[in-house]
């Protein structure tokens, strides 16, 4: 089945990332894993969240049922593009292509440690900058205070901010 030869590429490609065993295990239980590890693996290339049009996929479907996806890395230098093998279902085509991409780039994502999604620990809001004295209410606010409100709105919002989305007067 696709699903398993997914799978036993998966456990390949993680191996040879020489990523600790428990990251391996950790990514076979969610085979989504491929898509979000790309996600953070850009994500740390490039040091800035990756928007909606930083990685794109693209499938093409042939008859009777078979689907083939080509993974666009707009957010790296080069905008490299990666065919992923074919397979019975869009999803596994999309993890396909990441995983194809990630191998490609497997020197540079063992550089950089990815880990699945939520193997990462967790910050205290102090501890991300969150904490502290506020700005004085009525007064100007200091470039760090400016900073840390950006910071906290795009994590909040969960992509890279725009001008229009803080104005200050």
């Amino acid at each position: 089945s696709s699903c398993s030869a997914l799978a036993h590429a998966a456990a390949e490609l993680l191996n040879h990332l020489l990523l600790p065993r428990e990251v391996v295990s950790a990514a076979l239980v969610n085979m989504a894993d491929g898509k979000s590890m790309l996600n953070q693996f850009c994500q740390k290339m490039t040091k800035r969240s990756v928007g909606k049009g930083d990685i794109v996929y693209t499938t093409q479907t042939f008859p009777p049922s078979t689907f083939q996806t080509t993974v666009a890395l707009l957010c790296l230098e080069g905008s490299p593009q990666y065919a992923g093998n074919t397979a019975s279902t869009k999803k596994d085509a999309e993890q396909n292509a990441a995983l194809i991409a990630l191998q490609n780039h497997s020197a540079d994502a063992a550089a950089l440690a990815v880990t699945p999604p939520g193997q990462g620990k967790k910050r205290k809001a102090g501890e991300a900058g969150m904490g502290g004295v506020p700005a004085a209410v009525g007064g100007p606010a200091s470039g760090q205070n400016k900073m840390n409100l950006n910071a906290a709105l795009g994590r909040i919002l969960r992509r890279p901010l725009t001008k229009e989305d803080t104005v200050f007067q």
